[in-house]
C-alpha cells in the first residue's frame, strides 16, 4: 500500500483544484456560464462530482474563484513602489494584455454585474477592484502633476471600461493596439 506525504497530498489537491478550475473556465467560455453544470465540470477535469464538490460548494463558487483569480493575475506585483507613470504602465498593459487573452471569460462574466441579486459578489467584487485602481491612479495623476487627479483617474477608467466593451463586442475590428499606443502617447509613456 502506497501512502502520499503531506507535501504530496496537497500537490495532488492543488492540481486536482486547479484542473477543475481549467475545465469550468474552458466550459463557460464555449457553452456560458447557464449552459454548464457540476457534471459537465466533473467530466471536462476526469473527476466525480463528488470530488467537485469536495473543493467547491458549487458552480457559483467555482465562478467566485475565477472571478478572484482572473482579477488577481498582475495586480500581485507591489503597486505602491511604482511611480506614477510606471503604475499608468502597468495597468494598461495588464488592461490590455488581460483583454486580448480573456476575452471569452470577459463575456461571460461582464452581462453578470447587471444580474445583482444572483451575482451580487461580482459586482461588490468588481466595485472594490476598480476603486482600488482609482485610488492609486489618482495617486498617480497627483504625482505627476494633474490638475484634477481623481477626475483624471476615473475617466481614465471609464474609458477601459468602454475599450474592454468595445473589443468583446466587435474584437474583430477594434484596433487595440493602436488604442494602447493612443494611451501611451497620451500619458508619455514610452
Amino acid at each position: 500500500m502506497y501512502l502520499l506525504t503531506t507535501e504530496q497530498s496537497k500537490k495532488s489537491e492543488k492540481q486536482i483544484k486547479a484542473k477543475i478550475l481549467k475545465s469550468a473556465y474552458d466550459l463557460f467560455i464555449s457553452n456560458g456560464y447557464h449552459n454548464v453544470t457540476i457534471l459537465n465540470i466533473a467530466q471536462e477535469a476526469s473527476v466525480s462530482r463528488n470530488t467537485v464538490y469536495n473543493y467547491y460548494q458549487g458552480k457559483s463558487s467555482i465562478l467566485k474563484k475565477l472571478i478572484e483569480k482572473h482579477f488577481k493575475t498582475g495586480d500581485s506585483k507591489n503597486n505602491s513602489k511604482l511611480s506614477g507613470k510606471e503604475y499608468l504602465k502597468f495597468l494598461i498593459d495588464q488592461t490590455f494584455d488581460r483583454l486580448e487573452d480573456h476575452c471569452g471569460f470577459l463575456r461571460v462574466i461582464y452581462p453578470m454585474v447587471f444580474f445583482t441579486d444572483s451575482f451580487s459578489y461580482l459586482k461588490e467584487f468588481l466595485f472594490d477592484f476598480t476603486i482600488g485602481h482609482i485610488n492609486r491612479l489618482e495617486e498617480a495623476f497627483a504625482e505627476l502633476g494633474y490638475n484634477d487627479p481623481y477626475d483624471e483617474a476615473r475617466g481614465l477608467i471609464t474609458e477601459i471600461d468602454g475599450i474592454n466593451l468595445h473589443y468583446m463586442t466587435v474584437h474583430e475590428m477594434y484596433p487595440v493596439q493602436d488604442i494602447k499606443q493612443m494611451l501611451y502617447s497620451r500619458y508619455q509613456i514610452s
